[in-house]
């Protein structure tokens, strides 16, 4: 009997001193502790996280290369969507082959003025000269945003192909 109740206590004790192991550096879920908010040391720009780094075993090129578009073919649509803070300038246009890619809208200088803003809309076709499809199958689409300064003082966007063009007037 005295054995028993002298375990019986013992286990007790170990029991109740369990509490004070919890807050212990003998636990191991105590070892690193709580998170905390860290600020990051941006170089000039923020880095976006989701965007892998290039390093020298994946890419070898040191500078950007030349964008190596022309421009497309006939222009079929052109759209000037009013958003908050300004706008969003949508063309589709038909290439004259199929498999066009990196549709771009690029700001024209030399052909703008004071109040007409003019972009020539050009893709990169493929190595392989491809023939045949419809015009659904060479239709390209491609967009870009103004802000209102952007906007401001311009009162026409005009798009610029290789065999047409279009206007949007405000």
């Amino acid at each position: 009997m005295r054995r028993t109740l002298a375990i019986g206590i013992s286990a007790m004790l170990v029991l109740a001193s369990c509490g004070g192991v919890r807050d212990s550096r003998l636990n191991p879920f105590n070892w690193f502790g709580q998170s905390s908010a860290v600020p990051v040391a941006a170089e000039g720009q923020a880095v976006n996280p989701l965007i892998p780094r290039r390093n020298a075993l994946v890419s070898r090129r040191s500078a950007e290369i030349a964008y190596a578009g022309r421009p497309i073919q006939d222009i079929t649509e052109l759209n000037v969507i009013r958003r908050p803070g300004g706008a969003l300038v949508q063309v589709t246009g038909v290439a004259d082959r199929i498999g066009t890619f990196d549709a771009r809208l690029i700001a024209s200088e030399a052909a703008s003025t004071d109040s007409v803003l003019t972009f020539s809309f050009e893709v990169i076709h493929p190595s392989v000269r491809s023939t045949g499809g419809g015009v659904a199958v060479r239709e390209v689409s491609a967009a870009t945003f103004l802000s209102d300064q952007d906007l401001r003082g311009i009162d026409a966007i005009r798009v610029v192909a290789a065999n047409s063009a279009r206007s949007a007037r405000r």
